[in-house]
């Protein structure tokens, strides 16, 4: 038994140590799969890569992530152009709870959604704190994030040193 724990400890670490630092330094939006608040099954292949990528960890039950929520939507005259993808770790129904009481339906360029427990996300970027954000490019290319609450206005002004 003592042996089974052990092996089974060194095949994760062996696999950390295999995949885990492409993972971690890659600068390319990471291979996400989250389920969408209707149900559907989304990748990030799916975003639009010809304008730029906001991805979004977030928790619908935190107050900066609400913040942060709240503040992206006064500024989406600025963010029109952006694709918006906020993944979490809770239920759909969760989920969908969140886009309806902060109406993300009406925005086309919000795709909001949870990876359940599998916590790709979190994993990749080593988040223990939320909301984090990461910003790419229109090719998908890591250009900054924030392991910390954030201004809209900082992403904005970000965005705009882009073009």
């Amino acid at each position: 038994m003592l042996f089974n724990i052990y092996s089974k400890g060194f095949l994760v670490l062996l696999f950390f140590a295999k995949h885990g630092t492409t993972l971690s330094q890659s600068n390319k939006l990471p291979p996400f799969k989250m389920v969408t608040e209707n149900g559907k099954f989304f990748t990030a292949s799916q975003l639009p890569y010809n304008k730029p990528i906001l991805l979004i960890y977030f928790d619908p039950s935190c107050d900066h992530c609400q913040d942060l929520t709240n503040k992206l939507i006064v500024h989406e005259g600025s963010l029109k152009t952006t694709s918006i993808a906020m993944i979490t770790y809770v239920s759909v129904a969760e989920v969908k709870k969140f886009v309806v009481q902060s109406k993300l339906q009406q925005y086309k360029n919000y795709f909001v959604g949870t990876e359940g427990n599998t916590f790709f996300l979190r994993d990749y970027f080593r988040l223990v704190k939320m909301p984090f954000v990461a910003l790419y490019d229109k090719d998908g290319n890591f250009i900054r994030s924030w392991y910390h609450p954030v201004e809209v206005n900082h992403i904005v002004s970000t965005l705009k040193q882009q073009h």
